[in-house]
């Protein structure tokens, strides 16, 4: 009888699980979709709002990671130092918006009111699609140079498992491979 119980909540638990990877596949829009509805009924911040780099605060939990200029992110400490490169901002944004679409499973989502500076993407992860929202600021760095500021995060989870700070790297190594001059 307790075997049979056991077995019984063993195969509810897998037909949920199945269930929820289900509607992530089904539903997967960004803001709208499975994962933000349900960060919103178990009440977890989500995406949250855009993020101002100048004044934000990081998260407490170990699930997201920030390369920033100097200067630019004033309360929030960087992972790493965000490099200058040696194109105008306008060919920043557009570089930057080439690298998110050739990475697996991203997306460039709506455009902010300050799009030629601003860019929101989201990239699932490949398993349960779980969302990682990355926010990113162009920032003029003198004549025909510009630097960004990136803040990756995941939409759940405590722990990311660095997958945040590999994104922000390999997104800083493919920039400066398709922006420097030859």
């Amino acid at each position: 009888m307790v075997r049979r119980a056991i077995e019984g909540v063993f195969v509810l638990a897998a037909l949920l699980a199945a269930a929820a990877l289900g509607a992530a596949r089904l539903w997967p829009q960004a803001d709208t979709g499975f994962y933000w509805r349900a960060a919103a009924i178990a009440q977890m911040p989500g995406a949250g709002p855009p993020v101002d780099f100048a004044v934000f605060e990081r998260r407490v939990t170990h699930n997201d990671a920030l390369a920033c200029p100097e200067r630019l992110c004033l309360k929030a400490k960087s992972e790493q130092l965000s490099p200058v490169f040696p194109v105008p901002a306008a060919e920043l944004r557009r570089k930057i918006g080439v690298v998110v679409a050739a990475d697996t499973n991203s997306a460039e989502l709506a455009c902010a009111p300050d799009c030629a500076s601003f860019g929101r993407f989201v990239q699932y992860s490949p398993l349960f699609f779980f969302p990682d929202v990355i926010d990113v600021r162009i920032v003029e760095a003198g004549a025909n140079a510009s630097t960004l500021a990136i803040y990756s995060r995941s939409v759940f989870g405590y722990w990311d498992f660095d997958d945040n700070q590999d994104r922000i790297a390999r997104w800083l190594a493919a920039l400066e491979r398709i922006t420097s001059r030859r």
